[in-house]
């Protein structure tokens, strides 16, 4: 089956993860959405944590481990987009959430910070810097 040629990845920084606007609880790490090469639909798949994570920590401790939460939630995104049609359940567009360890959770009833993201399209699977361009929201 083939892959999308293009993805529109979402990147987070420390100082500003995306937001569940329902779920207060939930902020948004990385994401991509994609259009699927088998029938047409929109594939949105985004990577999230709870923020008790770093709890009581100092604020420079929460930006290091926001930072490690970042890294980890790019690579569970790099792993479960090759895979992303063993998770179709029902046609129409699909939104797929899962924690930074990779675990699927509910996706968000609401938005899920995208206007706090640097945009980038990227050919699939996603390169180094090169054959990328930022796209302004």
């Amino acid at each position: 089956m083939p892959f999308p040629e293009q993805v529109e990845y979402f990147d987070f920084v420390p100082e500003k993860l995306g937001r569940w606007t329902k779920e207060n609880d939930i902020r948004t790490l990385a994401a991509a959405r994609f259009k699927s090469p088998d029938d047409g639909r929109t594939v949105l798949i985004l990577i999230c944590v709870n923020p008790s994570a770093w709890g009581a920590a100092t604020e420079a401790r929460k930006h290091a481990l926001r930072q490690d939460r970042i890294t980890q939630a790019k690579r569970t995104l790099g792993d479960v987009l090759p895979c992303w049609r063993d998770y179709v359940e029902e046609p129409g567009n699909l939104t797929l959430a899962f924690r930074a360890k990779g675990q699927r959770t509910d996706p968000p009833h609401g938005g899920w910070g995208r206007d706090v993201a640097r945009r980038t399209v990227a050919s699939f699977p996603r390169p180094f810097a090169e054959n990328t361009r930022t796209v302004q929201s």
